[in-house]
């Protein structure tokens, strides 16, 4: 028998002993499905200056526009907006976990379901993934 230690999705540790044959199949086709749901870089940043320094979450592959000067970001006031690299790059600084918790786990629940990758910056992939949707959109 092997051991398998899981854990679930509210984080608590699985025992693989107390699943029996059915259980075990449902939890391989949650895992393929959760497998195939994409994922979503994203940059956590927060403000760098002000009282109410505010978290937004820019999603460096998703533009928010169709010329493609903009990408997608949210911030729990505002919801769903648009972000200049400038902005980011200059107003905003990253966001450290305990910052940026809330939002991350807003948006990775409904309605929004997002299955979100952590970055710390833009990367060149990033911006191929951008610039492919905004050439596809064009199109």
């Amino acid at each position: 028998m092997v051991d398998i230690e899981a854990k679930a999705r509210n984080g608590r540790t699985l025992d693989s002993a107390v699943f029996d044959g059915p259980a075990m199949v449902a939890l391989s086709q949650d895992a393929a499905k959760l497998a195939a749901e994409p994922v979503t870089p994203v940059l956590f940043r927060i403000d760098r200056s002000g009282k109410d320094r505010q978290v937004t979450a820019i999603l460096p592959t998703l533009p928010s526009d169709y010329e493609g000067r903009y990408m997608t970001c949210y911030a729990r006031i505002g919801q769903h907006g648009s972000a200049s690299r400038h902005w980011w790059q200059s107003k905003t600084r990253p966001a450290k976990p305990a910052e940026y918790a809330e939002l991350k786990a807003e948006l990775e629940s409904a309605p929004f379901g997002y299955r979100l990758q952590v970055c710390q910056r833009m990367t060149a992939a990033h911006r191929a993934a951008f610039n492919a949707i905004v050439k596809a959109r064009a199109s």
